[in-house]
């Protein structure tokens, strides 16, 4: 977690590309991004990129794409899923890559965590029902700063 009392000025949006629908993965992503630049904060949004790159500069990319953010906003649902495989091993790894960096992590989730999932939260600094409520909180957070 960050220590320090530094505005957020640019955030990774952390969320399953993988086993979800292009509309799934994009729908939130766009949302925040639209919300976050009206409060002066930059997106990082991974995924673009896979096209024409390998898995190692995909890798790569997205590691210094938060090396670069003050924090993760990070989409939960997918933990809610019925289906194994939407467990996307990206997502995980890039909350983890986040945590070892000590960058604010920021997340939310419809329902709440199974006990299956309790060391992923417990990474995580603030944990919201909705993606409105955790934008909401990184507003309050810049607030005066």
């Amino acid at each position: 977690m960050r220590e320090d009392n530094r505005p957020i000025r640019m955030i990774y949006l952390c969320g399953p590309i993988d086993a979800v629908s292009i509309e799934e993965s994009k729908t939130w992503r766009v949302e925040a991004y639209d919300k976050l630049a009206t409060m002066g904060i930059v997106s990082a949004v991974p995924g673009l990129e896979t096209v024409k790159l390998t898995s190692k500069q995909i890798v790569d990319l997205d590691s210094n794409m938060i090396d670069l953010c003050d924090a993760e906003l990070i989409n939960l649902n997918f933990l809610n899923a019925t289906s194994e495989q939407r467990i996307g091993t990206g997502t995980l790894i890039e909350i983890g890559m986040a945590f070892a960096r000590n960058k604010k992590l920021i997340a939310f989730s419809e329902k709440p965590i199974s006990d299956k999932f309790l060391f992923l939260k417990g990474m995580c600094d603030i944990v919201v029902p909705t993606m409105d409520e955790a934008l909401q909180i990184i507003k309050t957070m810049n607030e005066g700063k």
